[in-house]
């Protein structure tokens, strides 16, 4: 047995190991209600840019709505013709809901990071006052805050996603990597 084949298995044991499996299902489940929650309560308190918790409000939701449509697919005890009429419908379905969860975190990538620099600065987290000129040398104050927690949250979803983005990646290119030096060696199992 080579060292490539022991390799591959060793990874589809640790991929479908519960120890893999229930954290990565929990964390799933939990970052989601998370958004809709936090989104939820803090709807007022994003002056800054109002559409940070609908942004949270509306992924969270969309998050759970496609594992849920996921977890229906995995249906058994149904005929074949069942099975393609349903995996027709279902690509189309997912197909969509991709293009919407890009779209929209694109949209949450330019709400969030477009207003990084005024919400670092402690002052402005917790809700500052500004002084704004209008063409009337009148100066009024305003109040420039976001919920930090509603700002943390949605700038580490968007960075999660990125670094799992990256490890997806990384993964696949390995794994096509290791596919195709057991196709030159010829490595059976």
């Amino acid at each position: 047995m080579s060292f490539v084949a022991n390799w591959i298995r060793w990874v589809n044991r640790a991929i479908c190991s519960t120890f893999i499996i229930v954290p990565m299902v929990t964390a799933w489940l939990v970052i989601p209600l998370t958004m809709i929650v936090v989104g939820i309560l803090n709807l007022r308190y994003c002056s800054i840019e109002p559409n940070i918790p609908v942004w949270l409000v509306v992924g969270g939701f969309m998050v759970l709505a496609t594992t849920t449509c996921a977890c229906n697919c995995c249906q058994v005890n149904s005929t074949r013709e069942e099975d393609e009429k349903r995996s027709n419908s279902q690509t189309i379905c997912s197909i969509l809901i991709t293009i919407f969860h890009v779209i929209w975190f694109v949209i949450g990538n330019v709400w969030v990071i477009r207003i990084f620099a005024p919400v670092t600065q402690l002052s402005d987290v917790v809700g500052a006052n500004k002084t704004i000129t209008n063409g009337s040398n009148a100066a009024t104050e305003v109040t420039i805050e976001c919920s930090h927690i509603t700002y943390y949250l949605a700038f580490t979803v968007i960075m999660l996603t990125y670094i799992l983005l990256g490890i997806l990646l990384l993964v696949i290119f390995i794994s096509c990597f290791v596919c195709r030096v057991r196709d030159i060696y010829n490595v059976n199992d």
